[in-house]
């Protein structure tokens, strides 16, 4: 060696030897600085994986690293030379150090053929291939190249596994990521597994972890139909156990050229071969993983494995796996898994050695999880048809082309009124199989055979007649394995086959057997003329329609269509007529275009439930959904715009014969406006006191929303109370629910919070802390303040019903102020509260309050008459004897036993003003004189043409007069007003239907 190395220091380091005595001896030798690499990230061959070394063990270390240190690496004509292990000065130099930096020479690639070892005072140099100690001036650095026995290869792999349990990991996961390149993307690559859409099976996970822990078979059969995700629970379980620091080695079915054993021998760059080839290759493997760890052979789709001895080899592995910490898991279509399992009726090695999982349908938690993550990955927040729903929960292939056609497409839901789905859904199903054109016409021959026989199902043996099939010929098997085709036995044990998926069968007959869509109108007709009663044909025309241009659908529906026309027409006129100010509170509650929608009975030619709709700009204002049955459990006519459908009878499903008049006064107007008044929903727009009525109790009925706009006890309102500062409480409510649901969805996510699943009802127990409760209080304050709103996803029906009313009462209030100062009448609270209770109470308030009362009834029931009814206000009968005079006599109070008030009467005496003005007064006076004529008098003066009703002072505040308590409570003159017009809406109707009567 140099004069550089006679050098010596004390407490000379690794560091020190390097920088003072071997960099220098390098450039004097002529090595250049950009041929020498020091401890860095290097590239090791391990096998056919080339794997990143890295530079140390740190937290921050990526998980794809290998964690070790090569020290120097020297390089000439950009191939690998000589490695130089350093070791600190007085380290003793041992064969471990050798075999330690032997195997870093071994794996770098191309091969390093020279290793050096020195601690600073012992320089040893060694040949790379055969560990030998060789002498400096045997070096020969021109035309070096080399090849490692496969044992020597082992070792070397085995020594550098051994530095670090992790790297053999880091190794396997190099490999799985290279093996999942073929199936896993993201979205926009359109591969099959996704691991944001994914949702890991429980079912299957149990199956795995027995597989693992309690079972002694070293093989797992994964079982299940085409498009179930068997290849994407596969790529999540070979993920899973690498995160949990377990190797695996991945293999694609579709992509091995021969057998396993091989492909694993590629992989670590192993040559052997010969009859043993699988026995030698699980004692390498097995080697590898050590005895504390089982290494996993992971083998998806071992039916697209193109191998002629695939089941005797797979035997074999499993054969010389099983004494072994060796475990293989492989999947398999269910349609070909006796292939593996049985010849000649005899069970293989494969069927006696594995244990069987089934992959079957979502659970209903699973299946709910799965719709979560397709709507935060394609960002879509429509709805889904009930029958879609249905039918997705079986078919995950479903689910994602209906998702992808969402996205690239304007589905406001998802249903199977979409042209665009079934296009796609028929595309991809058979660009699965490997003669796309053979598929398609065999599809095609099927479909029209069954439209023709008008059945759905049809014997293999006609199928095969039909295709012309010789006898040594099948139908193409791949459409029963991808579940396109479903083949089952009748009672006899023929063989028959039908669709898996009954509306892509329907979609191949409308649109590419006997292509309706291309038919003349006349033509259509004769075709459906042949329908007449619930069949297979009525179910292919049912799709049809509703994937049909607005052409064709009027030959199946045009004269239900003319009269539901009609239908419309006459409803909106009537209401705009009549009923101007209630436009918006009529169905289907809209200030735009309204709709006329119905089931349409393709079989019966007339129309099951029907209702109105709000439309949009494009919207047909006619709209039919084709139906089997009256008032169907389907929820389409929801997604279509409708709140709910009716039916009646009398209508004769608008057919000839319908009285469309009455029908719509009889069956739409009345019971609305009925249900209106008992709501409190007529429009109060010119009626003050009642709409702040409305918001003051409101406001005190919803003490935990409003309680800053309460006094301290929450028994009153703290006046003024101000309008927007009521709606920013609201606001703040929906702020404090979003960011609640948001963190308890969060720790369900996290498991902090569990699910309990009772079939597809869920529950949980959310149990937040302080510091949470109050995370959520800072969250909402913090938008308010700041107006940055978030995206609101959940829908809270007390919430939205407390928001629209209120916003509805404040928006017609704000154009004359924009708070209330005070109460609308003083001691109203009082006598309320002492009425309530039972207590006495002085006759001047209750005089004082109840002529307030009956005044301002009188002003705001003129006011609501004439705004809601301003054509038929003359048929209201307070109204129509307006100017009125009314009379209140109260009589002794009756108390109960102990001694509280019960029941004070209350008399009313209405009759013709004199003044001609509406007055009210309470009157001690007056005498009701029935001997020479009907008359009653007060205060000297004589009142005839009068009637008289009886109630009490209590009824005033406990009575609920027919209505619905919840929305009038407490709310003394609302109750009043609208009880008033409940009880005069009885006449109201039997003259509406006179008067408008054909």
């Amino acid at each position: 060696m140099n004069c550089y190395f006679l050098e010596k220091l004390s407490a000379v380091t690794e560091e020190d030897i390097k920088v003072k005595y071997v960099l220098p001896w390098l450039e004097q030798a002529g090595i250049a600085l950009h041929e020498i690499q020091l401890e860095r990230t290097f590239s090791l061959n391990i096998g056919r994986q080339s794997v990143i070394v890295g530079v140390g063990q740190t937290k921050t270390r990526k998980r794809d690293t290998i964690c070790c240190r090569l020290d120097i690496l020297v390089k000439r004509n950009g191939r690998n030379l000589l490695i130089f292990e350093t070791k600190a000065d007085g380290l003793q130099l041992t064969d471990d150090d050798r075999d330690q930096a032997i195997s870093y020479a071994r794996l770098v690639h191309p091969i390093a053929p020279y290793t050096v070892v020195t601690n600073g005072s012992d320089y040893r140099l060694y040949d790379s291939v055969t560990k030998a100690r060789i002498d400096p001036k045997d070096i020969n650095i021109r035309g070096y190249g080399i090849v490692l026995p496969d044992e020597d290869i082992l070792d070397a792999q085995l020594l550098f596994f051994a530095l670090n349990p992790d790297n053999l990991v880091t190794f396997c996961r190099s490999q799985v990521a290279d093996e999942l390149r073929i199936v896993k993307g993201a979205l926009i690559d359109g591969r099959k597994y996704v691991p944001e859409l994914h949702v890991p099976r429980s079912a299957i996970q149990k199956d795995v972890e027995e597989f693992f822990y309690r079972s002694s078979l070293p093989g797992l059969l994964l079982i299940g139909q085409s498009g179930f995700g068997k290849t994407c629970e596969m790529c999540w379980l070979a993920e899973s156990l690498l995160d949990a620091g377990n190797p695996v080695l991945f293999f694609n079915g579709s992509a091995l050229e021969a057998g396993i054993t091989e492909a694993i021998a590629e992989v670590f760059s192993w040559t052997f071969n010969g009859p043993d080839l699988p026995i030698q290759v699980v004692r390498h493997i097995a080697k590898l993983a050590g005895r504390s760890k089982t290494l996993t052979i992971i083998v998806d789709a071992i039916d697209e494995w193109i191998y002629t001895y695939r089941v005797n080899h797979l035997s074999s592995l499993l054969s010389a796996a099983e004494n072994n910490n060796i475990k293989i898991i492989a999947s398999c279509k269910t349609s070909a898994v006796e292939q593996f399992t049985s010849v000649r009726g005899n069970p293989t090695k494969i069927e006696i050695l594995t244990k069987k999982a089934e992959t079957g349908a979502f659970s209903d938690r699973e299946f709910f999880s799965a719709i979560d993550k397709y709507r935060q990955a394609y960002q879509f927040s429509g709805n889904f048809e009930d029958a879609v729903l249905k039918e997705a929960s079986s078919n995950p292939f479903l689910l994602r082309v209906f998702f992808d056609v969402a996205q690239n497409s304007s589905l406001k839901h998802l249903t199977f009124s979409s042209a665009e789905f079934f296009d796609a859904y028929f595309r991809r199903s058979i660009s699965r199989t490997a003669d796309e054109r053979q598929a398609e016409y065999t599809l095609k021959a099927i479909a029209g055979l069954l439209y023709q026989r008008n059945t759905d199902q049809i014997l293999e043996d006609d199928i095969r007649t039909s295709l012309g099939l010789r006898v040594n010929e099948s139908i193409m098997e791949e459409l029963f394995e991808y579940g396109i085709l479903l083949r089952s036995e009748t009672e006899t044990r023929t063989s028959v086959v039908s669709f898996y998926f009954q509306q892509l069968r329907d979609y191949i007959v409308a649109f590419k057997v006997q292509r309706f869509n291309a038919m003349s109108q006349q033509q259509l007709a004769d075709e459906f003329e042949q329908v007449t009663e619930l069949c297979v044909k009525a179910d292919i025309f049912t799709l049809y329609y509703r994937l049909a241009s607005s052409k064709h659908k009027i030959v199946f529906d045009k004269y239900v269509r003319e009269n539901a026309t009609r239908y419309l027409h006459f409803y909106t006129s009537f209401v705009q007529q009549h009923f101007p100010a209630l436009r918006e509170v009529f169905t289907p509650q809209t200030e735009g275009r309204i709709g006329f929608i119905g089931e349409l009975l393709l079989v019966k030619r007339c129309l099951g439930g029907y209702g109105f709709r709000s439309l949009g700009e494009t919207d047909n204002e006619v709209h039919f959904m084709p139906a089997q049955q009256v008032l169907g459990k389907s929820n389409l006519a929801y997604l279509d715009g409708a709140d709910q459908l009716h039916w009646t009878g009398s209508a004769c499903g608008f057919r000839d014969g319908i009285n469309i008049k009455s029908e719509v006064i009889n069956y739409e107007l009345l019971p609305q406006l009925e249900q209106l008044i008992k709501e409190g929903l007529l429009n109060e727009s010119h009626c003050p006191e009642m709409l702040v009525e409305f918001i003051v109790e409101t406001v005190l009925r919803n003490k935990v929303i409003f309680k800053e706009l309460l006094s301290v006890d929450g028994l009153s309102i703290r006046y003024p109370l101000k309008y927007d500062e009521v709606l920013k409480k609201l606001l703040r409510e929906r702020l404090i629910r979003h960011y609640r649901e948001e963190l308890i969805s969060t720790k369900k996510r996290s498991g902090e919070i569990k699910e309990i699943w009772d079939g597809s009802i869920v529950s949980y127990f959310s149990n937040l802390t302080a510091e949470e409760e109050k995370q959520i209080l800072d969250a909402a304050e913090d938008s308010l303040n700041s107006g940055h709103l978030p995206k609101f996803h959940a829908r809270y029906g007390d919430l939205d019903k407390l928001e629209s009313s209120l916003v509805r009462v404040i928006n017609s209030l704000n154009t004359t102020n924009i708070e209330i100062n005070s109460p609308l009448f003083d001691g109203e609270s009082k006598v309320k509260t002492d009425v309530t209770r039972g207590h006495t109470i002085s006759d001047d308030d209750v005089k004082s309050y109840l002529v307030w009362l009956y005044s301002v009834f009188l002003e705001n029931y003129k006011s609501i008459i004439e705004t809601n009814f301003p054509t038929l206000k003359q048929h209201f009968q307070i109204y129509s004897e307006m100017p009125i005079s009314i009379h209140l006599v109260l009589g002794s109070t009756e108390k109960n036993h102990f001694g509280r008030n019960t029941f004070t009467p209350l008399d009313k005496y209405f009759s013709e003003s004199q003044n001609n003005i509406n007055e009210v007064k309470v009157v001690d006076d007056l005498v009701w004189n029935t001997d020479d004529c009907w008359h009653f008098s007060s205060g000297g003066i004589k009142f005839q043409n009068f009637r008289v009703t009886q109630t009490s002072l209590e009824f005033l505040f406990f009575s609920r007069s027919g209505l619905i308590n919840d929305a009038f409570k407490e709310m003394t003159l609302r109750k009043l007003v609208y009880g008033t017009i409940a009880n005069e809406f009885k006449v109201f109707k039997k003259v509406l239907l006179t008067q408008f009567k054909d």
